[in-house]
């Protein structure tokens, strides 16, 4: 089913709206206030750590939550809710 909603995609994008390879792999722009790439580059990778640690803490500490049933699915939860809110 996800393989089809991709192909679909893919070939109902028009021509116009579509990049090419060396833009979306090799093209870097830094549209933020820092004037060093390599920082730049280095902090967009913030928020996916972010999320990612935010399920292994909840993981972790499920066995020892007072009310797991109800604390661990918000623990989850909340890093997504952080990610999609910050961008």
């Amino acid at each position: 089913m996800l393989f089809a909603l991709i192909v679909a995609l893919v070939a109902g994008t028009p021509l116009e709206l579509k990049n090419s390879a060396s833009f979306v792999f090799a093209d870097f722009e830094n549209i933020g206030f820092w004037t060093n790439n390599g920082w730049a580059f280095m902090l967009s990778f913030l928020t996916p750590v972010w999320v990612v640690s935010g399920f292994e803490s909840a993981a972790t500490i499920a066995e020892e939550a007072s009310n797991a049933a109800k604390a661990v699915p918000f623990a989850m939860v909340s890093p997504l809710i952080t990610a999609t809110v910050t961008g």
